[in-house]
């Protein structure tokens, strides 16, 4: 029996836009190659529902990186993320970028390397915006924009208030035990192949944000230390620099 104010179902909050989620599962599903996907909604609470909703459900299929964009004010983000590719090549990767600021300048750059996004980079990409954001976007990326072919809207008929928490915590105990599962599979893996050791040291920082967020900070603090740890004993193992 469902206990007042808990999540029987992680699926609930999407509501009306059932069909919504469905057609980008669907479009996952078919994907056999790199993608661009632009998700946006006209609640920034639900969208970051929704967000945390993708990270829970695609926890194993795919790697994760998000980009924070809240201070980034233009240059080449395509250079930025092609970096991180480089520097540790890992499959399946897709780069989630958040909090794009809606400003002329940072959206015309992108523009300009529309392209690179669509065929050089090696990695799937996700904006995830607001309403403010995809305006400003459709007025100073108009190229990119027309390019976008996978466009994806959450709608809420009202604002979400805070309430959602008992949604927010259920999700959050859900990406802790997928993280979990992966960081126990990479650890078995990381013996085999070291190329697996960034997406290891990911992962046990995104366990420990999780761990700080829940309030354990024993927990957080322990995985920050062996966070450390894998760190130091990573750059070790990194040939110096010529």
């Amino acid at each position: 029996m469902k206990k007042e104010g808990s999540i029987a179902d992680p699926f609930e909050l999407l509501g009306d836009n059932q069909k919504e989620w469905q057609r980008l599962e669907r479009l996952l599903t078919r994907s056999q190659k790199h993608f661009v996907i632009w998700v946006s909604s006209n609640s920034p609470l639900f969208l970051e529902n929704i967000y945390r909703l993708f990270l829970t459900t695609y926890a194993n299929r795919y790697t994760h990186k998000e980009e924070d964009l809240s201070k980034w004010r233009g240059g080449s983000l395509f250079r930025r993320l092609r970096a991180v590719q480089e520097a540790s090549p890992v499959p399946n990767r897709i780069f989630h970028l958040r909090h794009l600021p809606a400003e002329e300048d940072a959206i015309a750059d992108i523009n300009l390397e529309r392209e690179r996004f669509f065929s050089d980079l090696g990695a799937s990409v996700i904006f995830w915006c607001t309403e403010a954001t995809e305006r400003a976007f459709q007025q100073y990326a108009f190229d990119f924009w027309d390019w976008l072919h996978h466009r994806f809207y959450f709608a809420v008929k009202e604002p979400l208030a805070s309430s959602d928490a008992a949604w927010e915590r259920h999700l959050l105990r859900r990406r802790l035990e997928r993280l979990l599962e992966v960081f126990s599979a990479l650890e078995n893996r990381i013996r085999r192949s070291p190329l697996d050791e960034q997406a290891l040291l990911d992962t046990a920082r995104s366990i420990a944000e999780i761990y700080e967020q829940q309030g354990n900070a024993w927990e957080a603090q322990r995985f920050r230390r062996l966070t450390q740890q894998m760190l130091e004993k990573h750059l070790s193992h990194k040939p110096p620099s010529r």
